[in-house]
């Protein structure tokens, strides 16, 4: 081949290998524009999860709120067991179970987490006794592990049972016929037997259905018993079904009255009141000649139970000492449980 030829060969190597280098560049550039861009990752550290824009952290937490639930519930009860094994309870200790509850005011739409809010960051601002209520965060933390499954029906069943009565309710008039079928739903669901209102409302539209006759009394009666269950977001309502039952009371059909003086009775508190603090009250027990007991005993005489309808025990019985009283009652202890309302319609019977 002469140089010539050579010559002509080398330009066209060179030009082809030109041709593809600007060819891939080309495509590489094309595959870069037509990339799409991806978010800056987030971590977050209490789950392990790294969120991106493809994974959006509100979808995430709505697949793992069981065991974000979970993993609350065992931190909190983790730090009430620290704070209750020296029996006392310190400021730094109530500012770390406000930091709890700050971290996890995410599920408080949740039960049983709007109780725990709900008493950690007002009753135990409120009591003197900070100990006792301490005690009734940790019980109902264990009524929520040890019985998780059985707790998640009651509450889903006690939920609908107010819903029935807030619908019966929401015109202002209730029927004959209302009255017949909310006793039906409550004959159907008697695993509720031992969680309030259940009983108390089985109580009532027994009473009530006994002779046959529905009377504007006993009508009454049911409206006196919804207000304590149900809030109508109707206010002007909720103010004439007020005058209406003016002067009845749920609690005077309630079965369980003082009926004899309390002096040399034993008497305990628990749970948040409508009126004043227990201090308040326990002052007006002890000037009646009734001794202040702080803890349920076979010796008991008497366990008042604060009527402010606290969301803390709506779902979930009364509460750690009403549960004991029961357990001990059915042992054969003569032990009384009263609502405060009662209680103070026999200071006000009594003239004490």
């Amino acid at each position: 081949m002469n140089s010539l030829g050579t010559l002509v060969v080398i330009i066209l190597v060179s030009a082809i290998g030109i041709y593809f280098l600007l060819k891939s560049a080309n495509n590489d550039s094309y595959k870069e524009k037509s990339k799409k861009p991806v978010s800056p990752k987030k971590y977050d550290s209490s789950k392990n999860i790294i969120y991106t824009k493809q994974s959006p952290r509100k979808d995430h937490r709505k697949f793992t709120s069981r065991a974000e639930a979970d993993k609350a519930v065992n931190s909190l009860r983790g730090i009430l067991e620290g704070i209750l094994m020296d029996q006392k309870v310190t400021k730094g200790e109530i500012n770390e179970l406000n930091k709890w509850c700050v971290h996890n005011q995410g599920l408080g739409h949740m039960n049983p987490f709007k109780d725990f809010l709900h008493t950690i960051q007002h009753r135990i601002l409120t009591e003197s006794d900070k100990l006792d209520t301490l005690e009734d965060i940790y019980w109902l933390s264990q009524q929520y592990q040890e019985n998780n499954i059985y707790y998640n029906a009651v509450t889903s069943d006690m939920q609908t049972l107010q819903g029935i009565c807030h619908g019966i309710i929401s015109d202002g008039v209730i029927e004959d016929l209302e009255v017949i079928e909310l006793y039906g739903w409550i004959e159907k669901n008697k695993h509720l037997s031992e969680i309030y209102p259940y009983a108390e409302l089985y109580k009532l539209l027994s009473d009530i259905l006994d002779d046959g006759v529905i009377d504007d009394e006993e009508i009454k009666s049911i409206k006196s018993f919804f207000q304590e269950f149900v809030e109508l977001n109707d206010k002007k309502l909720m103010s004439t079904i007020k005058e209406d039952t003016t002067g009845i009371s749920f609690s005077k059909i309630n079965p369980i009255e003082i009926k004899e003086p309390i002096h040399g009775k034993w008497v305990c508190i628990t749970g948040e009141l409508n009126k004043g603090t227990k201090e308040t009250l326990y002052s007006r027990v002890e000037r009646n000649g009734g001794v202040r007991k702080n803890n349920v005993s076979n010796k008991l005489n008497y366990l008042i139970i604060g009527g402010a309808g606290s969301p803390a025990w709506t779902f979930a019985s009364y509460g750690r000492k009403v549960e004991d009283v029961i357990s001990r009652q059915k042992k054969g202890h003569d032990i009384k449980i009263i609502k405060e309302n009662d209680f103070y319609e026999y200071l006000e019977r009594t003239g004490s």
